[in-house]
């Protein structure tokens, strides 16, 4: 999955640091490790079982990086135990330190304030069939197509419809420079048919 990901990425830049944490372990995050092992062989990893409040916003924790590089975070299943560091990284430290962000949720519309308070400043969301994306299609909306009030719906709908995959899936490009017209699409990955979905 990581290989495909940073396969899609133009002149993706090298990882300096790899971080993890986790609150179950599963198989597939032994699978990343060994990914980001074999791509960059020079990458810092770390793992956390649990979210270590206090220690990913510190500064000294990660390294010095450049156009050349970056750090990557993924957090999964740890929202109960964040606190107002989550927002610290998400609001200036993943900028000033080049740290890419990957929060993954089950369930947006439960998350604590401070991983919402995070997430506001995420430049992408990727959403699946089995997230309960209702409200977050929503919020999303409002803020993005205000004059068409249930077109990330209707593209999610049609997305699920148009898909070949059991595992259909909408990536939502929030960032300041890109074109509203192709802020949503889906078939990122090699032998994925590609949609571009824009509003009428």
């Amino acid at each position: 999955m990581l290989s495909q990901l940073f396969s899609v990425v133009p002149n993706c830049p090298r990882i300096a640091k790899f971080v993890l944490v986790y609150r179950h372990f599963q198989k597939i995050y032994q699978m990343m490790i060994d990914t980001v092992k074999e791509l960059f062989p020079d990458c810092e990893i770390e793992v956390f079982n649990g979210y270590p409040e206090g220690t990913l916003d510190k500064e000294d924790f990660w390294p010095q990086t450049n156009e050349n590089s970056q750090n990557f975070l993924i957090i999964d299943d740890c929202s109960d135990l964040i606190g107002k560091s989550f927002e610290v990284i998400c609001r200036g430290l993943s900028h000033h330190l080049r740290i890419t962000v990957v929060y993954i949720s089950q369930d947006y519309v439960s998350e604590p304030k401070a991983v919402k308070n995070g997430l506001k400043n995420a430049g992408y969301f990727l959403l699946t069939k089995s997230s309960q994306s209702g409200l977050l299609l929503s919020d999303l909306n409002r803020k993005m197509f205000m004059y068409n009030p249930r077109f990330l719906s209707c593209c999610f709908d049609k997305i699920v419809s148009l898909s070949e995959s059991s595992y259909p899936y909408m990536l939502i490009d929030k960032t300041t420079d890109c074109d509203k017209d192709h802020a949503v699409r889906t078939g990122l990955f090699e032998g994925e048919h590609s949609y571009i979905l824009s509003p009428l």
